[in-house]
């Protein structure tokens, strides 16, 4: 057996112990394992704050402060001319629904005496519109944000329900006329071999995915005198002929 010198032993263990102090080979870093944030899209904020500003504007005219309630309007709009383009890509009809919307709402503000219930009926119509808007682009609004309800009656003078057939070639009856401030209710039936749907144009309404042989109901009230369409815009069949003439006296 052969015996080391002690002084090579001695030089041994220190170059041990300072491997061990130094822990070798230095270790990788451990893997971050905490779930990354997704980043918000960009358009969020515009969107959140057009909901924010219709609400303001649906609360000021209950309050009966019209001013005050246009002047969110106005920012309302602002926010949504940043959100404006990105829905259009996606959606270019929802988009014409909100434009139609916004122009009811100018349509409000410009009378001697806004109607509150307007307001909130526009509110409602838009704030979903924008919901749905949101959606398709990536962008999830708060729901809190989102009108559902009418927070107020809409007075009317009379009812009145009307039965509309659609087929691949049109829409039954050919013109519809109704007083103003009826709270109208259209039931719907799809005697077609296609999906349609209808859209009541100057109100932003519309029922969708309407199948062959299924039926629907549409209930609002006409607030506003003049001539409007109902129609189906689906590709191809607005210029097939499926419109009809829908008059309010």
């Amino acid at each position: 057996m052969v015996r080391l010198p002690a002084w090579f032993v001695a030089i041994l263990l220190l170059s041990t112990v300072a491997v061990g102090c130094t822990g070798g080979e230095p270790k990788p870093p451990a893997p971050d394992t905490a779930a990354a944030t997704p980043a918000a899209h960009p358009l969020t904020p515009h969107f959140i704050k057009a909901l924010e500003e219709l609400r303001a504007m649906n609360q000021q005219g209950r309050a009966d402060d019209f001013a005050q309630a246009e002047g969110h309007f106005q920012k309302f709009r602002t926010s949504y001319n940043q959100v404006a383009a990105a829905i259009d890509e996606k959606d270019a009809k929802l988009k014409i629904h909100i434009d139609q919307g916004i122009e009811e709402l100018v349509h409000e503000f410009r009378k001697e005496k806004p109607r509150a219930f307007e307001l909130d009926e526009e509110n409602m119509k838009l704030s979903q519109l924008l919901e749905k808007g949101g959606a398709l682009v990536g962008v999830t609004v708060p729901a809190e944000l989102v009108l559902r309800q009418p927070q107020g009656e809409i007075p009317f003078k009379q009812e009145q329900t009307i039965q509309v057939e659609l087929d691949d070639y049109g829409i039954e009856p050919k013109r519809i006329e109704v007083p103003v401030d009826t709270k109208l209710t259209l039931k719907i039936r799809n005697v077609g071999q296609h999906v349609h749907e209808l859209a009541v144009d100057h109100y932003a309404l519309e029922v969708e995915d309407i199948q062959p042989g299924a039926t629907a109901e549409l209930t609002f009230v006409t607030l506003d005198k003049g001539e409007f369409e109902l129609a189906c815009f689906l590709p191809g069949h607005y210029e097939a002929g499926m419109l009809a003439e829908f008059g309010v006296k």
